[in-house]
């Protein structure tokens, strides 16, 4: 595959390759800047799979037991423990247990709100997925700057010295923008959306994802099915639990009952 030139280098200020994933971790790195990306997009579309080769890609030293949160207790556990330059993935932000808008007066979730809004400036950079921002709470969907979409899941193909075709390699093809805040905003400014440029004439619009090793999504996936099993015994325990309290009042209003009744049939034996 030919690789991209523009027409007229020098009309783009164009000396060396430009990678805006390298470009975002030196500013993080490098220039305390703070770049948080999150992920959205419908079931299937592979947002776990770009978040973990997000991870790879901003961080060298990413793995799967030490990077990957699935509570907001386990993402404030593991983000005390990493340092600079480190990237740490949120995996289906906005369920109850992580941020959730419609819980977002939990003491978790303020907890971890407070945490993303003073950890801006930790040289960390956060990597939420979810199938809605709006799902989100409110304070932590603002700390967002960078907004991945899967658009498109390929298959690249590989050839060999004599041009042969060996395999295919597995990615995904994102769309990506940075936020931008609107200062002239009356309400108090706020963001929109924009393409990053790597050029004054030019501008990304998309970029492509390989996947990750599958050692670290089969790694990934047996995580996410032990979270999925201990959330399945905590719903049927609440389940058995209400159910017997259920059990429990109606004994208790029959006992209620039939003391009333009781109590009744006396009186009137007393006053006849």
């Amino acid at each position: 595959m030919k690789k991209w030139q523009p027409l007229f280098s020098e009309d783009y200020s164009l000396k060396n390759d430009v990678d805006i994933l390298d470009v975002i971790r030196q500013h993080v790195v490098d220039g305390n800047e703070s770049y948080d990306f999150k992920i959205r997009s419908k079931r299937g579309k592979g947002k776990s799979t770009v978040a973990l080769a997000l991870g790879l890609r901003l961080d060298p030293n990413f793995t799967v037991s030490g990077n990957v949160a699935f509570t907001a207790d386990e993402w404030f556990e593991k983000s005390s423990k990493l340092g600079r330059g480190a990237a740490i993935v949120g995996d289906e932000m906005g369920t109850q247990r992580f941020g959730s808008s419609h819980n977002w007066s939990s003491q978790e979730n303020k907890d971890m709100s407070d945490n993303v809004q003073l950890n801006r400036t930790d040289g960390q950079i956060f990597i939420g997925t979810s199938l809605d921002d709006m799902r989100i709470t409110n304070r932590v969907r603002d700390t967002f700057t960078v907004d991945i979409f899967p658009e498109k899941k390929l298959k690249i193909p590989v050839y060999d010295e004599n041009g042969k075709l060996d395999h295919y390699d597995l990615a995904i093809r994102c769309i990506l923008r940075i936020a931008q805040e609107d200062v002239f905003n009356q309400n108090g400014g706020s963001d929109f959306w924009v393409y990053p440029r790597y050029a004054p004439n030019g501008i990304i619009k998309r970029i492509i994802l390989y996947h990750p090793p599958q050692e670290m999504y089969d790694e990934y996936a047996r995580r996410r099915q032990q979270l999925r099993d201990e959330i399945r015994e905590v719903t049927k325990f609440k389940r058995e639990l209400k159910e017997e309290k259920a059990a429990q009042q109606q004994t208790t209003n029959k006992g209620e009952k039939g003391e009333s009744r009781i109590n009744e049939i006396l009186r009137r034996k007393l006053h006849s």
